[in-house]
C-alpha cells in the first residue's frame, strides 16, 4: 500500500484495513494451498509423486501448483515405464546403490 508522506489519520486507518485484508486473503489462501496440497499427496499413490519428493525435506518444498503440473505433463509413456523399472528383479550381487536407483 503506497502511504503519502504525512498521511492523515483517515489515510492511515484506510491503509492499515488495506493491510488486515491482505493478510487475511494471504492466511486463506495458504490455508487452501496446504489442504490441497495434502489431500493430493493422500489421493495420489506415491510410486507417481515419487521425483518430486525430497530425501530431506519430503514434499515441505513442493508447491500445489508443482504437483498438479507434475501430473499434467505425466504421460502414460512415463507410467507404464516406472511400472516396469519397479517390477525389474532385483541382482541381490548387485551395488545396493543400483537398487536404489531402480527404485528413485
Amino acid at each position: 500500500a503506497n502511504i503519502p508522506l504525512n498521511p492523515t489519520v483517515h489515510e492511515l486507518a484506510h491503509a492499515q484495513r488495506k493491510q488486515v485484508s491482505l493478510q487475511q486473503e494471504w492466511k486463506e489462501f495458504t490455508l487452501v494451498d496446504n489442504t490441497l496440497k495434502q489431500q493430493l499427496l493422500v489421493a495420489i499413490p506415491a510410486l507417481y509423486m515419487s521425483t518430486l519428493k525430497s530425501p530431506v525435506t519430503g514434499f515441505s518444498c513442493v508447491t500445489t501448483k508443482q504437483i498438479l503440473q507434475h501430473l499434467y505433463t505425466m504421460g502414460l509413456a512415463d507410467l507404464n515405464e516406472n511400472d516396469r523399472c519397479m517390477k525389474l528383479q532385483f541382482n541381490p550381487s548387485s551395488p545396493f546403490e543400483l537398487f536404489m536407483k531402480q527404485i528413485e
